[in-house]
């Protein structure tokens, strides 16, 4: 699996001319892939980069008071931070999953006088916040039936991991409007 890491990294063209065999043995040696039994909430001991080799993630945000809000869904072949700290979340597996990850500190620490593998770091940084962008902008619609065909394009496929309640937050409904729309589908 290990190998199977590697060769992303190396498949990235840019970052790949900037391994030296000593980065390459760190970045092996810090390496980790951990499997999660369905309905298990990931564990990783370091803020990482993760790569859901197989399975599917849910990512929530935890909230001081009330229940924690459906963020988004991580799919197999995505790369993704794992950060509670900072973003205050919670993952979940969905799925069987497992989750190659990486601590940022090892990458960083490896790569800081590499522009292009800064500039990948980035990229994941972007990519990963911008799953979190969904459920605001779904908020800022005035339509609900814009709102219903958004999310149904985006995350129609996951409907039966999704509780009424996280429907209705996820999309500004009540719970009552969320269960006349999916009720059946639910």
């Amino acid at each position: 699996m290990k190998a199977y890491f590697l060769s992303l990294f190396e498949s990235e063209q840019e970052i790949n001319q900037h391994f030296t065999q000593r980065d390459l043995h760190r970045l092996l040696a810090a390496l980790e892939l951990s499997y999660y039994a369905r309905g298990t909430n990931l564990d990783i001991r370091h803020p990482s980069i993760g790569f859901v080799a197989e399975g599917l993630i849910k990512e929530y945000r935890r909230a001081a008071k009330g229940r924690p809000t459906f963020m988004q869904f991580i799919e197999k072949g995505t790369t993704f931070i794992y950060h509670p700290l900072w973003y205050n979340n919670t993952y979940k597996a969905l799925e069987p999953s497992w989750v190659l990850h990486i601590p940022i500190e090892v990458l960083s620490a490896t790569f800081q006088s590499h522009r292009a593998v800064a500039n990948w770091i980035e990229q994941v940084w972007q990519i990963h916040d911008a799953g979190h962008a969904l459920p605001f902008f779904l908020r800022e619609l005035d339509d609900p039936k814009e709102r219903i065909q958004i999310f149904l394009s985006e995350c129609g496929q996951y409907m039966e991991y999704l509780s009424n309640r996280e429907l209705s937050q996820f999309m500004a409904i009540s719970e009552l409007q969320s269960r006349k729309i999916f009720g059946n589908l639910l």
